[in-house]
C-alpha cells in the first residue's frame, strides 16, 4: 500500500515540467505527448511492481506490456492524438486484464492522463 501511495505521489509530479514558451505547434504536440509517455512508462514500472507483489499474473503482465508498447509507438507516430491513444490503451487493459487488486492503480493512472 505504501508503494501505491508513493507511486500516486510521483504521478502528481508529471505535470510539473514547464513547456518552453516559443514552441511551434509540432514541437508543442511532441512536448505534450512526452508527458503521456512518461505517465505510461511509470505505469509500466508499476505493473512490474504489481507482478512482483502477486497482484498480476505473468500472462496479464505480458499483455499489459504489449499494449503499452503498441501505445508508445502509436503516440510517437501521432503526437496530436496522445491523450486519446493513452486512454484507449487503459480501456483495453481494463477489459483484458484481471484487476482485482490492481484496479485502483489503473484508475489513478487514468485520472493523471485525463488531467494532462
Amino acid at each position: 500500500m505504501k508503494k501505491l501511495v508513493l507511486t500516486i505521489a510521483l504521478f502528481s509530479l508529471v505535470g510539473c515540467a514547464k513547456e518552453p514558451p516559443n514552441l511551434d505547434p509540432i514541437h508543442h504536440a511532441q512536448f505534450i505527448s512526452d508527458n503521456y509517455l512518461m505517465v505510461l512508462s511509470d505505469f509500466e514500472d508499476g505493473v512490474e511492481v504489481g507482478y512482483n507483489a502477486g497482484w498480476l499474473s505473468q500472462k496479464d503482465t505480458y499483455l499489459v506490456a504489449q499494449i503499452l508498447g503498441v501505445t508508445a509507438v502509436a503516440i510517437h507516430a501521432s503526437p496530436d492524438g496522445a491523450r486519446v491513444i493513452a486512454l484507449n490503451a487503459l480501456d483495453q487493459i481494463s477489459k483484458s486484464v484481471d484487476l482485482t487488486k490492481f484496479g485502483p492503480y489503473l484508475n489513478s493512472v487514468r485520472l493523471v492522463i485525463e488531467g494532462l
